[in-house]
C-alpha cells in the first residue's frame, strides 16, 4: 500500500497525448476509493481528496503503480491511496498541510484516515498487507506565497514524521519519497528553487527518504508551465518507483544520504502553444 499526498501535481492536471489512455486497467493495482469506501481498481483519475471539488487528469500514480508492480512477484498487489488537493500548503491560509499547530490539518488527518481504512479493507480480503511508502508532491504553493526554506523543511519533516507514527503498518523506515516541480516553472521562480533545494537535502535530515528529479520533463503549455503534461506525469510515476526500489534494496546507511535531484528543462516542443 502506497500513500500519495501534496497537491496538484499529485492529484493529477495532465494533459495532451498520454499512450496509457486505452490501456485496460491491471488487476494487480487498486485504489482505496473513500467516498464509496472501498476497494476498486485503479483508473485515472484516482480519487484523490480534490475529486469532484476540482478537475484532477493525469497524474504519477498509475505509472508508479505499474513500475512498482513490474518489479515485484508475479502475486504482488498494490493499494493506491490518493489524498492530494490541489492549490494546498504549509502557509497557505489553511495550513492545509500543517501538523505543527495546535490541531492537525484536515488534509493530514484524512489522508491518515483513507490510507487506516485502506489498510483495514485489504486486510479484511484474507490477504498479508504491508504499508510500502508515502510519495509527497508539493512547494508550487509555498514558493508562490515565498516560504522561508528553513520553515518548509522544518514542516515536511513533521508531517512525514506524523504520517509515519499514524498509519496503520508505517514506522520510523518508512520510505518518504518527494518530487521535483516542472522544469520551466521552476527555473523563473526563485522562491520555488529554494523549496527544491529542500527536497534535494532532504535525504541528509529525514532518514529513509529520497527525492525524485524533474529533468527533461515538460508542463501542460507555456501557459501551464506549474503541471506536469500527460507524458512527463506518466516518466514521473517511474521514476518514484524507481526512487521507491533504490530505497528498498540499499542499506540503510546508504538510503539516508544525500541523492541528486535535478530539474534540466526539456528543449521546448512546437505543440506547447495549441494543447
Amino acid at each position: 500500500m502506497v500513500l500519495l499526498a501534496g497537491q496538484s501535481n499529485m492529484s493529477g492536471r495532465g494533459l495532451g497525448t498520454d499512450p496509457m489512455a486505452d490501456t485496460p486497467a491491471d488487476p494487480r493495482l487498486l485504489a482505496w476509493d473513500a467516498r464509496a469506501n472501498t476497494l476498486r481498481l485503479a483508473r485515472d483519475p484516482l480519487p484523490h481528496q480534490d475529486r469532484g471539488e476540482r478537475p484532477v487528469r493525469i497524474g504519477p500514480g498509475i505509472s508508479f503503480g505499474q513500475a512498482y508492480l513490474a518489479r515485484g512477484s508475479a502475486g504482488r498487489q498494490l493499494v493506491l491511496v490518493a489524498a492530494a488537493y490541489g492549490g494546498t500548503g504549509f502557509s497557505d491560509n489553511a495550513g492545509s498541510w500543517r501538523v505543527t499547530g495546535a490541531a492537525v490539518s484536515p488534509l493530514a488527518a484524512e489522508a491518515v484516515a483513507r490510507a487506516n481504512a485502506a489498510m483495514r479493507a485489504a486486510r479484511a480480503r484474507g490477504a498479508p498487507a504491508r504499508f510500502a511508502a508515502i510519495l509527497w508532491h508539493q512547494g508550487e504553493t509555498d514558493g508562490g506565497n515565498r516560504m522561508a526554506p528553513e520553515a518548509y523543511a522544518a514542516e515536511l519533516v513533521a508531517l512525514a514524521t506524523y504520517l509515519r507514527s499514524h498509519i496503520d503498518g508505517a514506522g520510523p523506515s518508512t520510505p518518504f519519497i518527494v518530487g521535483q516541480y516542472v522544469p520551466a516553472h521552476l527555473a523563473a521562480d526563485r522562491f520555488l528553487q529554494r523549496i527544491a533545494d529542500v527536497n534535494r537535502e532532504l535525504p541528509a535530515t529525514l532518514a529513509h527518504s529520497a527525492c525524485v528529479g524533474s529533468h527533461g520533463l515538460s508542463g501542460n503549455s507555456t501557459r501551464d508551465a506549474v503541471h506536469f503534461d500527460a507524458a512527463s506525469q506518466r516518466d514521473m510515476g517511474r521514476r518514484y518507483a524507481a526512487a521507491l526500489d533504490a530505497l528498498e534494496s540499499q542499506s540503510l546507511a546508504r538510503a539516508s544520504e544525500p541523492t541528486r535531484c535535478d530539474w534540466h528543462m526539456a528543449p521546448a516542443r512546437p505543440t506547447d502553444e495549441v494543447r
